[in-house]
């Protein structure tokens, strides 16, 4: 049984229902999913987040992947990313998120829009229309090199190639916080 959230209790907290999302991880998540040991095959629940720990659990070869957050907007980010990774080339996926000219040029996901949820599109639009700063908590904290190279799925074309091959057409997602995360799942 899912419980409603409660949107008011959330909204003073740093993660909050509909809060500004995380595109990248400030982690080095790949690092410590290495430590867990071999996830070949395994079936993996992680935060969702950027999605960083979902693309990241593929590289490692984990065989299933499901999310849960307390933001649904994280949802988006996580089926932006997929979308674009399954379907675009990596030149594409980096301008789209790391260049100057073209940060979030919804022009580039042109050959994929038909693929996209409704409320993947409506995120899209409210991001378009409103100063796109404030949709994302650390758009400045990813943009150099060394945290792009932190993030083994796109470090370089190669591994994302491998992630490509290996996501499912969909990531499953839980809207819900950590503490509703036992009463959510089976």
């Amino acid at each position: 049984m899912t419980r409603a959230l409660n949107t008011d209790l959330f909204s003073s907290y740093a993660f909050y229902v509909g809060g500004p999302v995380y595109l990248f991880t400030n982690e080095n998540v790949y690092g410590t999913l290495k430590t867990a040991g071999d996830l070949a095959n395994k079936k993996i629940l992680t935060v969702g987040a950027s999605g960083d720990h979902v693309f990241e659990s593929y590289l490692l070869g984990a065989g299933d992947v499901h999310t849960f957050d307390i933001n649904s907007n994280q949802k988006n980010v996580i089926e932006l990313k997929n979308h674009m990774i399954r379907n675009l080339p990596y030149a594409n996926f980096m301008d789209f998120f790391f260049s100057t000219d073209n940060f979030f040029n919804q022009n580039i996901l042109t050959p994929i829009r038909h693929k996209l949820s409704d409320n993947l599109k409506n995120f899209l639009k409210k991001c378009n229309d409103n100063d796109i700063r404030e949709n994302f908590k650390n758009r400045a904290a990813i943009t150099s090199e060394y945290e792009i190279k932190r993030l083994q799925y796109i470090s370089n074309e190669s591994n994302y190639n491998t992630v490509r091959d290996r996501l499912p057409e969909q990531i499953p997602f839980q809207h819900c916080s950590l503490s509703q995360l036992a009463n959510t799942t089976t």
